[in-house]
């Protein structure tokens, strides 16, 4: 940096502006992160409701299971009623309603 009899100011100058382009580049690079961090602390934030909205809708889930399997348990005992109403019908040769 010293050149003759006295220090270069042209490469001081430059290697300022290098430093300074440097620095700039890390502050628009900070700022992506922290934009990214945002969302991602966004998003864990809604994971917890999300959480809490799949436990809801395994309860509805099990709930419907618990009602499909009443009904069609019974629509299965009313059709083998039916069936065997039939049978007996047509064993007494009676008309069938």
């Amino acid at each position: 940096m010293v050149e003759g009899n006295g220090i270069d100011l042209a490469s001081i100058y430059g290697l300022l502006v290098e430093v300074a382009r440097t620095v700039n580049r890390h502050d628009q690079e900070f700022v992506a992160i922290r934009s990214r961090l945002d969302r991602l602390e966004t998003a864990v934030t809604g994971m917890a409701s999300r959480a809490d909205l799949r436990s809801a809708i395994d309860e509805v889930r099990q709930e419907i299971r618990e009602y499909h399997a009443a009904v069609v348990g019974h629509g299965i005992h009313i059709s083998d009623h039916e069936e065997r109403l039939t049978r007996i019908e047509d064993r007494l040769d009676l008309p069938h309603a």
